[in-house]
Parts: C-alpha cells; structure tokens; sequence
C-alpha cells in the first residue's frame, strides 16, 4: 500500500558549490540553524522535478507534510503551495518552530478559500499549534 502522506523535510541533500565569501554566508546560516536561507526556491523545484520525472503521479492526492523553521520563508511552503493543483495535492500541511517558547503556526492548503477560480498560496489558512512546532512532537506527527 502506498502511504498517502509525503513528508519532505529532508527531501533535498543538496551539495551547493560557491565561491569562498558565498561559503562563508552559508556556513553563517547553517550554524545559526538557518535552514530556509539555504534551501533555495529552484533547489526545491530541481529536485521535485526529478521525483516527477521518475514519476509524474507522486503528488496525485497526496497529503504533503513540511516541517519548517518558518513557514512563511519556507521555499517547501512557496513551492507546494505555488504549484498545488499542478501536482494534483490533496492537502499541504506546513510546520514551523517557534524557538523562543512561543507556539508555532500551522499553515494549512487544501481548497480555494478566496473563490479565485484555483488553489494557489493566496488561499493558505494560518492557525497557531499548542506547542512550539517541533517536528519531533505529537502534536506535528498526527
């Protein structure tokens, strides 16, 4: 049986080849757990294609599930959401953490809420979690 859930918080393994200054940039983000600033939007859609090309119907009426540091920088988010009913989603369900104590958002996409005649990242529903967002809790896992 195919599961009908995609989580893709590690769907990309992206080695990224920059100049010495670019490097450091990166280094910068990745020690300050910045993730969204290296995951670039095309990254995202390089490697969607690729499972698209080795399977067009991946995404057909699938839930797709993003944990993210910030689910409004979030390329996962911009993609899914900007590519909806291209991929033939059944429901986008995007995470984010919210380090500081605070309670994390959870962005919801899964019909046009503003009758504009398609789904797209203009019908995207935001609700804040009990807790923080974290990937590993219960509360994201259900």
């Amino acid at each position: 049986m195919v599961s009908k859930y995609i989580i893709v918080c590690s769907l990309l393994k992206i080695r990224i080849r920059t100049n010495n200054m670019a490097r450091r940039t990166l280094d910068k983000a990745h020690k300050s757990k910045n993730d969204e600033f290296y995951t670039q939007y095309e990254d995202v859609e390089r490697e969607v294609n690729a499972y698209l090309d080795y399977n067009p119907h991946i995404f057909k009426r699938r839930v797709v599930l993003c944990p993210c540091d910030d689910t409004e920088s979030s390329s996962f988010t911009k993609y899914f959401a900007q590519n909806f009913e291209k991929l033939g989603l059944k429901k986008l369900i995007c995470t984010s953490y919210e380090k500081t104590g605070l309670r994390g958002r959870l962005v919801t996409l899964e019909s046009d809420e503003n009758n504009s005649g398609r789904i797209d990242i203009e019908d995207i529903k935001l609700q804040y979690l009990e807790g923080d967002g974290d990937f590993r809790s219960e509360e994201v896992k259900k």
